[in-house]
């Protein structure tokens, strides 16, 4: 099964191709998402990341209640700039839909702080692939 990672940012879909990545096993983050839109001179490259240390939920399908998302924007060029959102609090929830020890379903959203100045942004997210086994 590929992996496909999606979202809405402010009610916007963007689908992310580049770089998608699903990881479980580590010692601190126990699940890790994080996926990049294509970009070329003078567009912007997308990123957004989830990492969760309760992994996997207790049922499925269930939420993990201790996870952080982030968002970022770099636009490619001469002089880059950099916008990026973050939830560092551990306070964003995870849903998985299916866990089978190798393929996953879940998805996660809400609204995401600006770190760099601005606006939150509201993001909904979905992801589902086969999971790399971490260290």
């Amino acid at each position: 099964m590929p992996i496909n990672a999606a979202a809405k940012k402010n009610g916007k879909r963007i689908k992310f191709t580049r770089n998608v990545r699903l990881t479980a096993g580590g010692t601190t983050v126990a699940f890790f998402a994080v996926a990049q839109t294509p970009a070329h001179y003078g567009g912007i490259l997308r990123t957004i990341a989830v990492g969760c240390a309760d992994f996997p939920p207790a049922t499925i399908p269930g939420t993990s209640m201790f996870c952080t998302s982030n968002y970022q924007e770099t636009k490619i060029g001469r002089h880059p700039t950099i916008k990026f959102w973050a939830r560092p609090g551990a306070d964003q929830q995870v849903m998985f839909q299916s866990y089978d020890g190798s393929q996953v379903v879940g998805s996660f959203g809400g609204d995401i702080p600006s770190t760099t100045g601005g606006p939150s942004v509201t993001v909904q997210a979905q992801f589902r692939g086969h999971i790399l086994l971490g260290h």
